[in-house]
């Protein structure tokens, strides 16, 4: 898509594509916060089913979410240090744009990792491979109407694991959407790939 973006003029006033919709507004410069609200439940709640006898098996399991927030961070914060590294004014190399600004320099901005992409492959993956526990939940409702354990609170979180399930399936086709945009109306082929890389 990038090598179509490159030598096919496309036309950005769709409102979906420009940068001030609601959708990138609150959809993906949010996106991590949906990410979370979304996977940590199922997570919770996929774990308590599959271990109904270890009750701290839940909160080592949301600890992934804290890994991967802080991997998250990380490679934002990478991605502003490698932005603000190679950005320059020509009245002065440590300037910030502010100070250019100020001083009615020219601002050149430097490389700009796509965080989007980064972003929303990032948090696919993450869903991919949460969802895995949904693989086998069959042979988890089997065991508990073997055993006669209490159907009524497997029934309830069932239903709360199937809920957050059909919500990471909308998330995912959401960013998948989203990655489209990005990757046809912002940043070059290089950022692009870089920001799919850290991922």
């Amino acid at each position: 898509l990038s090598f179509i973006e490159s030598r096919i003029e496309l036309d950005s006033t769709y409102y979906l594509v420009q940068k001030h919709s609601i959708l990138n507004q609150y959809g993906v410069k949010m996106g991590w916060f949906w990410t979370l609200v979304i996977v940590g439940p199922f997570i919770w709640f996929a774990s308590k089913a599959h271990n109904r006898r270890d009750r701290d098996q839940p909160i080592v399991d949301i600890c992934r979410l804290g890994v991967a927030t802080v991997c998250w961070y990380l490679s934002v914060q990478f991605f502003h240090k490698v932005h603000s590294a190679t950005s320059m004014c020509d009245k002065g190399r440590r300037l910030t744009r502010l100070q250019c600004s100020e001083k009615e320099g020219v601002w050149t901005p430097g490389y700009d990792i796509s965080g989007h992409c980064f972003l929303m492959i990032y948090s696919i993956l993450i869903l991919t491979e949460e969802a895995v526990a949904y693989r086998h939940y069959q042979q988890v409702t089997d065991a508990v109407h073997q055993m006669d354990g209490d159907r009524e609170e497997h029934d309830r979180v069932t239903r709360c694991i199937q809920y957050f399930f059909v919500a990471m399936l909308f998330l995912h086709a959401f960013w998948f959407k989203q990655i489209i945009i990005s990757v046809l109306y912002y940043h070059i082929f290089v950022e692009e790939i870089l920001g799919a890389l850290v991922a």
